[in-house]
């Protein structure tokens, strides 16, 4: 007997246990009526959370306390979101600033000392899981900085298994775009790969309650252009469009705006229903997304290619795209790192159509895709696919000033995969309109229906002169036809006539065969004029493959 309920208390001890499997909880995770009340009441029974915070952290706290008595809030249901310090009348238990301070940075591990000084307190024995919130510590950390945080995370793990350790990613910060994003990618990415437990702070103000992405956004949730220039705010023009009280609620939001700090209320009580059991709405799902169809790649630049695929199916749901890449092979796995905005794979979320910005320059990448669900299951490898290689155009610099009155020198890249002849091209004409004759220096636009004026006359004249009889009015219109030949010679030859009336002037293309050189030099240049170049590449093991570059343009300096 006594055996049998010795199980019996284990088996209730394991019920009533955190979980140990990963998820991340993120804008996806923001729906309060999708939590059951069982699964929050069950968070309310059986944690004992410790929370390590400052301003920025304290937005989840603020907007639980907020969220209390919403009675007419959508997804409300009753009065059972209360919590407080030690869990009183069926309250959740939260030790607020359980110890001061937040994640800091670049790799302190202050914040993990004091952990350990709170958890080996036997006045602390009940805790069973421990957050702890960054300040402004992603936007300017470095990645060994953000490894030592992840180790230390994982450590504290290994020391205290029976407490659950929730990672975090860092507010958003429009100003240090690049640097927050690339470390809270690192972060995501170390706790898909490692099943751990992420609250992803970051991806929750990137997004407004419509599902709607803000591709640069700040803390107070500002959302701007590629260049930084202010274009609005996604939590006021929510909440300027909605009912108070209905669809948000008035809450302290450090920062930010209230309809933040809700959405981390929210993702709050969905990360404390997951850690007490709740499936998240998603049940036992072990099924991986389909595999994402007919990956494209279009080269844009030297330093950018956009890539398109087709939508994946899910059992469930699609709920976003990885994209893996490698620069230089295909070898499995693809785990490149050369890209600034992320090492691979880089989570473009629910897209499938993606920019992917900075390449090195003269180096060939490859890419796949792959799709993820809720579950985090994740769909094999897609097609793989690359850019292609264009030679770079290195000098003289686009929208470069000043070259010289009249000479320049042309350099670019040349290809190391392949065997080459590179033929310069360089312009006033911006479209390079011209037919390209290989075997000459410069090649003329091709006619195009236009009458030089002066030439016409001159010729009109000396046809009358020789076979006209001679008479008072042949010779007045042969004086007035030379004068007007000469006054228009004087003003540059008048231009051109054409069917329609109008005025033409004819541009140059200059064709340069250089071989496999990789330079041009010339001095045969106007003063003060824009000239546009150009590349291409012709592959000598077959000459119908070519690779063209970008174009280019620079100012000779005027006198």
């Amino acid at each position: 007997m006594k055996s049998f309920l010795a199980i019996v208390v284990i088996f209730l001890l394991a019920c009533t246990s955190t979980t140990t499997f990963a998820y991340v909880v993120d804008h996806n995770s923001t729906d309060l009526g999708s939590i059951p009340e069982s699964a929050i009441n069950q968070a309310k029974n059986t944690l004992h959370i410790a929370y390590g915070h400052t301003s920025h952290g304290s937005q989840l706290i603020t907007g639980m306390t907020g969220l209390d008595g919403q009675t007419n809030l959508v997804g409300y249901k009753g009065d059972i979101y209360q919590w407080n310090e030690g869990g009183s009348d069926g309250a959740l238990d939260i030790d607020d600033y359980f110890v001061g301070g937040d994640l800091g940075h670049n790799g302190s591990t202050t914040w993990a000392d004091s952990t350990r000084t709170y958890l080996d307190n036997p006045a602390n024995s009940d805790v069973n899981v421990v957050i702890w919130s960054w300040c402004g510590g992603c936007s300017d950390n470095t990645p060994t900085g953000i490894q030592i945080y992840l180790d230390t995370m994982n450590q504290l793990e290994t020391d205290y298994p029976n407490v659950t350790f929730v990672y975090m990613t860092g507010h958003a910060d429009a100003w240090n775009d690049d640097t927050v994003k690339t470390n809270n990618s690192q972060i995501r990415n170390y706790c898909i790969a490692n099943n751990k437990i992420l609250y992803d702070f970051f991806d929750i103000e990137s997004y407004n309650p419509d599902n709607h992405y803000f591709e640069y956004v700040g803390d107070n949730c500002n959302y701007y252009n590629d260049t930084i220039q202010i274009q609005g705010n996604w939590a006021t023009e929510w909440q300027n469009t909605h009912t108070e009280g209905v669809d948000w609620y008035q809450c302290t939001s450090a920062h930010s705006e209230p309809l933040n700090a809700n959405r981390k209320a929210y993702a709050a009580w969905w990360l404390w229903a997951r850690i007490a059991g709740w499936d998240g709405g998603v049940g036992a799902d072990t099924e991986d997304p389909t595999i994402p169809q007919n990956l494209d790649a279009t080269t844009i630049s030297s330093t950018q290619v956009d890539l398109s695929w087709e939508d994946s199916s899910d059992n469930i749901d699609v709920t976003g795209y990885n994209v893996y890449y490698k620069q230089g092979n295909t070898n499995f796995p693809l785990d490149g790192t050369s890209i600034p905005e992320s090492p691979s794979p880089i989570d473009v979320d629910d897209t499938i159509t993606t920019s992917i910005n900075g390449l090195t320059r003269d180096t060939v990448y490859y890419f796949a895709v792959t799709a993820y669900d809720a579950a985090r299951n994740e769909s094999l490898y897609s097609n793989i696919v690359s850019n292609q290689w264009m030679p770079a155009l290195l000098t003289p610099l686009n929208g470069a000033l000043d070259i010289s009155t009249v000479s320049a020198r042309f350099q670019w890249s040349t290809a190391s995969a392949i065997n080459a002849t590179y033929t310069l091209y360089y312009s006033t004409d911006s479209d390079f309109e011209a037919i390209f004759v290989p075997s000459r220096s410069k090649t003329q636009l091709p006619w195009d229906g236009t009458i030089p004026v002066a030439p016409t006359l001159f010729a009109l004249s000396f046809l009358l002169l020789w076979f006209v009889p001679k008479t008072r009015i042949r010779d007045r219109y042969i004086f007035l036809t030379l004068g007007a030949t000469l006054v228009l010679a004087a003003c540059g030859g008048g231009g051109s006539s054409s069917p329609d009336g109008g005025s033409h002037s004819t541009a140059t293309v200059y064709s340069v065969d250089k071989g496999n050189s990789s330079y041009h030099e010339t001095s045969d240049l106007d003063i003060g004029t824009t000239y546009y170049w150009r590349v291409i590449a012709t592959d000598t093991a077959d000459s119908s493959v070519t690779y063209t570059s970008e174009t280019y343009h620079f100012t000779t300096e005027s006198l």
